[in-house]
């Protein structure tokens, strides 16, 4: 046939002729697998066709509620991102709207995304918050029964078992307290540059003036241990290290005490601790430094009392 369209002689071919040349094509692999394709497209059309008209049926009745369930249920969930940071770790996270999180050492925070807002559950430790602006997304922060709730600004929320606290850097937030199944809420307080609320005991204090510098000289690497008890500032110390200080004497606990420390320097806070107190070191592993009284028959080695060993 080839040879006879190279003739030009095709306008001598009629149907019949065409087709009988092509009979050996007709029961072949290549027109069987044509045939498949082509019945292939015409059943996504009729499928379509059928899936079109029952929507149309539906809209009229339902209006535009249909739509909107339509779209929640290909709307994808939201996803919640984890941060943390080991012990004696600090680090800087840029989230996905911008906002700037510096997370302090054995910090653990919950970070979820919704159209409608951004959360943050603070598990553990400390972190400061630069916000980024968003009124139609309102950025809250939980921790524990605290639950601070802003649009732009700048503050700083430790989670610790003996306390929680918000300190604001800059801008303005609302704090709220919940008990323990979220249903009672206290009023919403508005804290204002350099104001700090705290809850200790379970009880949330009024807004106070806090010593900033104080409270944010975490992000300079060092921990300001004034007006703090015996007990708060050996929390406050041991968040930075794994060798873990223990004050083995009664009566101290609440003692106050004062003093900028390198963060993670245990040595200097012990040598501060044992010319304060009049204290010695009685047990020292990688793990603990125990602190106390020698009583006139304890044996005291060498090594113990050494700090800087």
């Amino acid at each position: 046939m080839r040879d006879r369209i190279d003739d030009g002689l095709i306008g001598d071919f009629s149907e019949r002729a065409i087709w009988a040349e092509l009979e050996g094509l007709r029961g072949g692999d290549t027109m069987r697998d044509s045939r498949r394709f082509v019945a292939g497209l015409k059943a996504g059309r009729e499928r379509r066709g059928q899936w079109l008209a029952r929507w149309r049926g539906l809209v009229p009745a339902s209006g535009l509620a249909v739509a909107a369930a339509a779209l929640l249920l290909t709307r994808p969930e939201p996803v919640a991102e984890t941060l943390r940071t080991q012990v004696g770790e600090m680090r800087r996270e840029t989230l996905g709207d911008g906002t700037i999180v510096l997370l302090n050492t054995d910090t653990r925070m919950r970070v979820t995304f919704r159209d409608d807002g951004r959360e943050v559950v603070l598990l553990a430790g400390q972190a400061r918050f630069d916000v980024a602006h968003d009124a139609a997304r309102p950025f809250r922060v939980s921790a524990g029964a605290m639950t601070v709730t802003a649009v732009g600004t700048a503050f700083d929320v430790v989670a610790l078992p003996s306390r929680t606290a918000v300190t604001l850097i800059e801008g303005k937030v609302l704090v709220r307290t919940d008990d323990r199944v979220g249903t009672v809420r206290s009023r919403p307080n508005l804290l204002t540059p350099g104001q700090q609320m705290t809850i200790m005991a379970g009880r949330l204090s009024p807004p106070r003036s806090a010593r900033l510098d104080a409270a944010l000289a975490w992000q300079r690497s060092y921990i300001d241990l004034g007006d703090m008890s015996l007990t708060e500032a050996l929390d406050e110390v041991n968040r930075y290290s794994r060798t873990k200080i223990v004050v083995d004497t009664p009566g101290l606990d609440s003692e106050e005490i004062g003093g900028v420390f390198k963060a993670g320097d245990v040595d200097a806070v012990v040598e501060a601790l044992s010319a304060y107190f009049e204290l010695k070191v009685i047990h020292r592993d990688p793990d603990k430094i125990v602190l106390g009284r020698a009583r006139a028959h304890d044996p005291i080695t060498a090594a113990g009392s050494n700090i800087g060993s």
